[in-house]
């Protein structure tokens, strides 16, 4: 079983899911795109190539193993865009949190669902479908949780103490286990 524990993201990473540019698929049009960065680089030309990112990535990779980092990767899903493993689930101290996003996205959960089977059961939580939060919309930083609500575009800071006493006894007593 893995350990989770992170308060922070300054502490010495111990093991990562790093997303994977292989099979990228096409260049996606407008009006598939997720976020408004991707669109605008999508109407300049200028939306990043699977030949340029494949690189990029694995030399990224070797530079978290040669710190002693355990990488994990996604299952390849063909001509699918699997960058971003961020968004899809974050841990915070020792539950691992399954993002609810786009329907698009879910399958990017099931190519680390090898990751996920290796996480208790009992600390693999996901918010009601009502709440929408993505793993980069959350930042752990020192004593404190900071998260955006994106539609309201706030920022919420809480006191780590805080969070763990109350953001995640609500995580875990509300949210379905899965």
């Amino acid at each position: 079983m893995l350990q989770l524990h992170v308060q922070d993201e300054t502490s010495q990473l111990r093991a990562v899911v790093l997303g994977t540019a292989e099979s990228n698929g096409p260049t996606p049009k407008p009006e598939e795109a997720y976020d408004p960065k991707s669109l605008e680089h999508i109407k300049a030309g200028t939306y990043p190539i699977e030949a340029d990112m494949v690189p990029e990535m694995n030399a990224f990779e070797s530079v978290l193993k040669k710190y002693g980092v355990t990488v994990f990767r996604p299952q390849l899903i063909s001509d699918y865009n699997q960058i971003f493993t961020r968004d899809i689930g974050f841990v915070i101290d020792d539950i691992f949190i399954k993002s609810n996003i786009l329907p698009d996205r879910e399958r990017e959960l099931d190519a680390i669902q090898y990751v996920i089977d290796q996480i208790q059961p009992a600390k693999v939580v996901r918010p009601p479908e009502e709440v929408h939060i993505e793993g980069g919309d959350v930042m752990l930083w020192e004593i404190t949780f900071l998260y955006e609500l994106t539609k309201e575009a706030i920022i919420r800071i809480i006191s780590l103490p805080e969070l763990i006493s109350k953001v995640l006894s609500i995580f875990v007593n509300c949210f379905q286990t899965k």
